[in-house]
């Protein structure tokens, strides 16, 4: 937990976060929540379920925040998994997992209602700003393999890529 901890911090001051944090505001809170994400999720392992619904609520904040901090919806997958994987039952992970993506979306939505009210509006801006802002495979590959490690800094990157088959391990 101790270095699951340090790493979210180390991403919340990677590169790509600190670069731009001076003009695009909503990075700080974003990292903020999305630390809340990992955390609650983190203390779902030991304490229950309820905290990994929170851990998705924080997860939406975050994309509200920032949309492609949407990815630490992932922490709750992960402590599902985990408590799977040390002998939980899988329905009752799943259930809970349903509660936190429930969460996760409706937080999101709450929070960025233009996405529902004007999509037109909203994704010609989108478009405007964001290079990847079309879900095309050589975009979403363009992203992976060169925005990502840009934004995380080479050494998070590698640390990333090499904790995940580890953690699938165990």
């Amino acid at each position: 937990e101790p270095a699951g901890l340090a790493a979210a911090a180390r991403w919340a001051a990677s590169p790509g976060v600190v670069m731009q944090a001076h003009y695009m505001k909503p990075h700080l809170m974003g990292a903020f929540f999305t630390l809340a994400a990992y955390r609650l999720a983190a203390e779902a392992l030991e304490r229950g379920p309820r905290l990994g619904v929170w851990s998705g609520a924080a997860a939406g904040m975050a994309a509200a925040s920032v949309n492609h901090l949407g990815l630490c919806a992932v922490f709750p997958a992960m402590a599902a998994l985990m408590r799977w994987r040390a002998g939980s039952p899988w329905r009752g992970e799943a259930a809970w997992l349903a509660k936190a993506a429930a969460a996760c979306v409706a937080v999101f939505l709450l929070c960025t209602p233009y996405l529902l009210l004007e999509p037109g509006t909203t994704f010609a801006a989108m478009r405007a700003v964001g290079r990847f802002a079309s879900l095309s495979a050589e975009n979403l590959v363009g992203f992976a393999l060169r925005g990502l490690p840009a934004a995380l800094g080479l050494p998070t990157a590698f640390l990333v890529a090499f904790a995940l088959p580890a953690a699938w391990r165990g």
